[in-house]
């Protein structure tokens, strides 16, 4: 989790108009993709499935997955929007352990 939120917050701060463009057209590309394409929130269900096989997560994968992103994608608009200061990997640390604590709550 913690590796994944870095690697998402450092492409953000690396290309910070590329993730805006996603951030805001999410949606209405989401309708263009072919339903088997395997999307950023297949991974993270992955990664709860797998945390949950451990014994490290708990609870629905999808619903534990959606908590997870939703805490990244926040964060993110957050700062899209002024609300946090940047960069957005300043807050990295923390949105990991909020996202484990969705896990094992």
């Amino acid at each position: 989790v913690r590796a994944a939120t870095r690697a998402t917050f450092a492409l953000y701060d690396a290309q910070p108009y590329v993730f805006r463009f996603v951030l805001l057209v999410q949606h209405d590309l989401a309708m263009k993709i072919p339903a088997d394409t395997r999307m950023p929130q297949d991974v993270v269900v992955a990664m709860v499935r797998a945390g949950r096989a451990r014994g490290e997560a708990h609870g629905d994968p999808e619903l534990r997955a959606a908590a997870m992103v939703g805490l990244f994608l926040q964060v993110a608009a957050g700062v899209v929007y002024g609300r946090l200061p940047g960069p957005l990997s300043r807050y990295t640390d923390e949105v990991a352990d909020l996202a484990m604590g969705a896990l094992r709550a």
